[in-house]
């Protein structure tokens, strides 16, 4: 483009804007991040990218949208699970998500000070001892250290557990998830007793004494397993 008079090359500044590279992909991974859908972007763009109003975006595809957000959220994915563990990490969070055809195996920390940071993610078919034991491996590689002790929350999951004794053995102290253990009970019983079984789980799990606790726990299981309901009971 160039003036009427004189040969003075003019930019547009849609154009500009487009071509920057770094400012189109956070914008797009901004827009992406707040919720909004790659075929709305024509009404996000110009405030994001400071294009003037009158100037509308109908410049860049939605697929192009989405490949700069794939790119900036990956670079950001890998600079995370990549960083090394160097703080100390009183507890840890281990469990597995189903997304779709995949199953992600996760892991957040709670450090000295508090804080939960997310860890990392490993991406199997299932929830296998083979993706479990590489995740925890690479928690300890990057300098997670359980020589101080570490409260490992899971699910359940036995390939988690295998895992966690084998790279952290002895130190690491396993803990099962108590809202996991309530969704595994909860779902053997009628609709009926939900409520009830809910209440004296969490009275139990609220008690100050753990002698206490076992002894509530216990006497729940021994009248669960007396009704029918074994299943139930040996969760």
């Amino acid at each position: 483009m160039r003036r009427l008079q004189g040969r003075e090359e003019l930019v547009p500044p849609t154009y500009r804007a487009l071509q920057d590279e770094a400012t189109l992909g956070e914008a797009a991974l901004e827009q992406s991040l707040a919720g909004v859908a790659m075929r709305r972007y024509g009404e996000t763009m110009p405030d994001l990218l400071g294009i003037p109003d009158e100037l509308p975006v109908t410049h860049v595809s939605r697929s192009t949208v989405s490949r700069r957000f794939l790119a900036e959220a990956g670079a950001i994915l890998a600079e995370v699970l990549h960083r090394p563990l160097s703080e100390r990490y009183l507890v840890v969070f281990l469990d597995g998500l189903a997304l779709g055809e995949h199953q992600v195996v996760a892991a957040v920390g709670v450090t000295e000070a508090g804080q939960k940071r997310v860890l990392a993610l490993w991406e199997g078919v299932t929830e296998s001892r083979e993706v479990c034991q590489a995740l925890v491996e690479d928690l300890a590689a990057r300098g997670l250290s359980a020589q101080h002790g570490l409260l490992v929350v899971i699910d359940g999951s036995k390939a988690l557990a295998a895992a966690v004794r084998a790279v952290w053995g002895e130190r690491a102290l396993i803990q099962r998830c108590v809202c996991h253990k309530a969704r595994n009970v909860l779902e053997k019983l009628p609709r009926s007793l939900q409520g009830m079984v809910r209440r004296r789980l969490a009275r139990a799990w609220g008690e100050a004494d753990a002698a206490a606790a076992a002894l509530s726990l216990q006497a729940l299981a021994d009248r669960l397993d007396e009704t029918g309901y074994a299943e139930a009971a040996a969760r």
